[in-house]
């Protein structure tokens, strides 16, 4: 795992960059503000900063983390056999060596600097180290109650920032009420707060918990909040993976697994059941082909009564069946029969329902319910989405996963060299997962699954998206490798399960409905031989009917059945008993041909495919049904308009099903909520004017979050190639970038509606009446900048996870660069003996946090209207201005994105090519000159398509 995650980052520019990067632009901001405001006291501002410097670092982990819970890459390696104790170790080993490059660049600017009040540098060092240290599990920690990074991220900066301000009003205000010193190391078990604390242990005036005791609870919570994530990663429900009893730790079963496999224990118990009223269902057998188990043995995986629900809906319902060794069993059904929640349940991503003592399943003796490590042990997977790791190559997967296995390393390179020749890949094995074709990334995906040893092998429909001639050598291989092995094998396509299955169920509605070899289905579901005649055009139902009493003369047996939708054709059944009069009847037919109006036969057997299409009859649409009204072509007249409202509907619609717009919505509104709290009970300063500063400040931090969340949409649209169908379907691009802009508005306007609503609420005067009410105007156009910055930067991002983890630091470096310009020119002047006073200082410096901005502008927009500043400061940027930034900012920024998604779908104008030569036309052959000549004088002006010299 350090190995895997070490190529990751050497991989990763941007792993490195965007931890350090923002942390050493605070640093030196801080070094700045001394230098320029004299007036503060040494280590005044690190309480305030250093925290913030640290923010990017925490979210950073937390939305790492995420990626791979949600995009099934953790579940993926624990389905592998790695253990929760060494990924977490890893993560933990990892990131300290991060830190260690942090602090290098941190501490030879506070060095230099003088930060800290000038404190003792070893106890600097120890400080912030220890504190990333423990923030380490601390993400851990939160990393267990979500499901996505969007959501964590935003959840992340919403949680710090809610430390933040906890701090501030514990500590920073006179609360007479609070006992300082237990306050103190209450608050030290969370380490963000335990940062500010220390921090504001270098001040000369501090007299709460020395440095050592704040460090020394920062070490146990390492450990605290190790064991914290541990415990809720096991038990807290989530989308992937199987939760665990509350009280799981005080099982006997959990910390002594049974390694005992009898190979008497497993019978095979396969029923239909015919009801499901009340969650039972009596027991009626299905064809199910006997096995004689001395010569293959004792069933390697059982299964038996599984049963899953989803609300009312039934998926599973007393599923059984048992898979033996060195073969493969093919699992068929329709889409929703339960295939996927089948395996889902086997490889441990959900648990199955525990509505009997005897339900469940067991691979090689290891229990799925009670002892799932010791099943993943021997199991590989290869899912229906392939899961690999975008950073890592060919050859580092089965190297990474092998080892996972236990394999040493010398033995998981040579299985890496044989596995890449065997699946065709040597040509491919040093590029990323990243730079993999569709079919390339499904035969490292199968590769992944039988390397390290693995007996049982889950193949959910691993040729999916493979060519013909890859199908068959991957058919090849699978038959070789099922040896010592016992494979499961999920397909749609019905050759490759009759050629691959040596046994072979089929579901339906969640139960199974027979099993056995194909040999056996076929005897059992099929009617024999089809025999199929092409008739002559016109034929009428009379020498229909002389056809079939020709068929059934020689063989009595043989029935007539309809074929809808292939009127061409005229079909008969023939059972296999019938086999000895083919001879005789195809000598008549050869003799009769033509006077039975048909102009030639077949003969085919019956197919697996028409096995399964009888078995599940009931649950296919009917041709009837297809010929119903609306199933067919129709053409529609599109308009400006309606394609306008259709992309606004489809964005809100996806907006409100999907959980990316909580932290969208709640995050600015929370805020808000806190904000007026605050404003309303004067908990941070009885002075309005600080007040509204910090309650502006609060207001920018809300919205941090905002516009990587929506840039994520676009960037996601672009990724999975949904912006290039709906043009190639006639979207304008007008329709798309209005409508999408009006869902945009229309979600956020919620929580501005809910920040107005507390401005009343509160009393927040200053806020609804200063500058005659202006404030809702700027909230109006704030908006639109925020929307129309966010589209601007959504074309500077690729993947979407970048939007949610970088958007962040984009903004606070836009916010921040701009400042540190303008105290160095500050120094500068001062320091060639230019007076500038302190309040222009300030004004020069708010016009640098407004320009680049709409969180900025909103902050100086909210400071003029609530204190009026620019009345007192001639420097400070007036409100006019701030406004009129947001409008030509918000105007560049849209006409770019419109612009830039333009250009990337437009139609590349004509152009002769250099290479060709007119004389190879007038050169050809005769015969070929006449053929492409009239090939030529057929094309007309009503053909659907046409291609041309192309």
């Amino acid at each position: 795992l350090l190995w895997k995650r070490y190529l990751e980052s050497t991989k990763s520019k941007w792993d490195l960059a965007k931890v350090i990067v923002p942390a050493v632009l605070f640093f030196v901001l801080l070094i700045l503000l001394y230098s320029v405001f004299d007036f503060f006291a040494a280590g005044a501002l690190e309480p305030f900063l250093v925290p913030l410097a640290f923010w990017i670092f925490v979210q950073r982990i937390v939305v790492q983390i995420m990626y791979e819970k949600s995009s099934r890459l953790q579940e993926s390696m624990r389905m592998m056999g790695l253990s929760d104790v060494a990924y977490w170790t890893s993560y933990f080993i990892s990131e300290g060596v991060i830190v260690g490059f942090l602090l290098s660049f941190i501490l030879t600017i506070i060095s230099a600097g003088g930060l800290f009040n000038d404190g003792n540098f070893g106890a600097v060092l120890g400080y912030l180290f220890v504190f990333c240290l423990s923030a380490v599990p601390f993400c851990f920690f939160i990393c267990a109650f979500f499901d996505t990074p969007q959501t964590s991220g935003q959840a992340t900066l919403a949680l710090l920032f809610g430390l933040f301000v906890t701090h501030i009003v514990v500590f920073l205000v006179d609360l007479a009420s609070i006992p300082v010193m237990s306050a103190q190391i209450i608050c030290c078990f969370v380490p963000p707060i335990a940062l500010q604390l220390g921090a504001r242990s270098f001040l000369k005036s501090y007299d709460g918990l020395p440095l050592s005791a704040i460090c020394g609870i920062m070490v146990a919570d390492i450990f605290i909040y190790s064991f914290l994530a541990w415990y809720f990663s096991q038990v807290w429900p989530s989308k992937v993976g199987v939760s665990k009893p509350w009280y799981f730790p005080l099982q006997r079963s959990y910390w002594f697994k049974s390694t005992d496999y009898d190979n008497n224990q497993h019978h095979e118990i396969v029923s239909l059941p015919e009801s499901m009223e009340e969650g039972t269902a009596k027991e009626a057998p299905i064809p199910t082909e006997e096995v004689n188990e001395k010569l293959l043995g004792a069933p390697a995986v059982s299964v038996h009564k599984l049963r899953k629900t989803f609300g009312a809906q039934v998926s599973v319902n007393n599923l059984s069946f048992n898979m033996y060794e060195n073969q493969i069993f093919a699992l068929l059904g329709h889409n929703g029969a339960g295939k996927t929640t089948t395996i889902s349940m086997l490889t441990g991503l959900i648990s199955p329902d525990s509505t009997h003592g005897d339900n469940g399943a067991s691979v090689y003796g290891h229990d799925i319910l009670n002892d799932m490590e010791g099943v993943r042990q021997s199991m590989g997977v290869c899912p229906q989405h392939d899961v690999l790791f975008e950073n890592l190559s060919v050859r580092e997967h089965i190297l990474f996963f092998a080892q996972l296995k236990g394999a040493t390393y010398e033995s998981a390179a040579t299985e890496a060299s044989s596995l890449t020749t065997l699946f065709h890949l040597e040509n491919r094995q040093d590029h990323l997962g990243a730079e993999l074709s569709g079919g390339q990334r499904r035969k490292l995906s199968v590769a992944i699954a039988v390397c390290g040893g693995s007996k049982f092998v889950v193949l959910d429909e691993p040729t999916a998206g493979m060519d013909p001639l890859a199908r068959r050598e991957l058919w090849d291989l699978l038959a070789a490798l099922r040896k010592g092995r016992t494979m499961l094998l999920t397909t749609h396509y019905m050759d490759e399960a009759d050629i691959l299955g040596d046994r072979v169920g089929i579901m339906s509605l969640g139960q199974m409905q027979c099993i056995g070899s194909t040999q056996f289905l076929k005897n059992t579901y099929g009617a024999g031989y089809k025999l199929m005649f092409d008739k002559v055009p016109g034929m009428t139902k009379d020498q229909l009917a002389n056809l079939t009493t020709f068929v059934q003369e020689s063989i009595p047996e043989a029935k007539y059945f309809e074929t809808d939708g292939c009127e061409e054709q005229a079909q008969y059944s023939l059972p296999f008993s019938t086999v000895s009069k083919f001879g005789p009847l195809f000598t008549h037919l050869d003799d009769h041909l033509s006077s039975l109006h048909v102009s030639g036969y077949n003969l085919t057997i019956t197919s697996l495919e028409d096995v399964f299409l009888k078995v599940g009859e009931d649950h296919t649409v009917t041709p009837h049904e297809a010929k119903a009204p609306g199933i067919g072509a129709r053409k529609y007249e599109s308009n400006f308009i309606s394609q306008t409202v259709g992309i606004a509907w489809r964005k809100l619609t996806y907006a409100f099903n999907d959980f990316i717009t909580v932290p969208l919505l709640l995050l600015p509104s929370a805020v808000a909520v806190g904000a007026a709290i605050i404003y309303n009970l004067r908990v941070i300063s009885s002075d309005l004017l600080i007040n509204d500063l910090v309650i502006s400040a609060m207001y920018l931090a809300g919205y941090l979050g905002a516009p990587g969340l929506i840039a994520e949409f676009i960037v996601k649209e672009r990724n999975d190639k949904l912006r290039n169908v709906l043009t190639v379907m006639g979207c304008d691009f007008r329709a798309y970038w209005i409508g999408t802009f009006i869902a945009d508005y229309i979600i956020m306007a919620i929580p501005m509606v809910v920040m107005w609503i507390t401005w009343f609420a509160a009393g927040m005067s200053d806020f609804y009446a200063g500058t005659n009410g202006l404030n809702f105007l700027v909230m109006l156009l704030f908006n639109l900048h925020l929307i129309a910055f966010s589209y601007f930067f959504s074309f500077i991002f690729t993947n979407p996870k970048s939007c949610i983890s970088l958007m962040p630091i984009v903004i606070l470096m836009l916010i921040i660069t701009p400042n540190i310009i303008l105290l160095i020119v500050i120094n500068i002047c001062l320091a060639v003996g230019v007076t500038i006073s302190v309040a222009v200082q300030g004004g020069i410096l708010l016009w640098g946090i407004m320009v680049l901005t709409p969180h900025g502008a909103l902050f100086s927009a909210f400071l003029n209207t609530t204190q009026n500043f620019s009345s007192l400061i001639s420097s400070f940027p007036p409100v006019g201005a701030v406004i009129a930034f947001m409008v030509v900012e918000s105007a560049l920024f849209l006409w770019y994105a419109y612009y830039t998604d333009a250009q990337s779908v437009a139609v590349l104008p004509a152009r002769e090519d250099p290479h060709f030569n007119p004389a190879v036309l007038r050169n050809l052959d005769e015969d070929v000159q006449a053929e492409r000549e009239r090939t030529l004088s057929t094309i007309g002006g009503s053909e659907p398509l046409r291609v041309e010299r192309l």
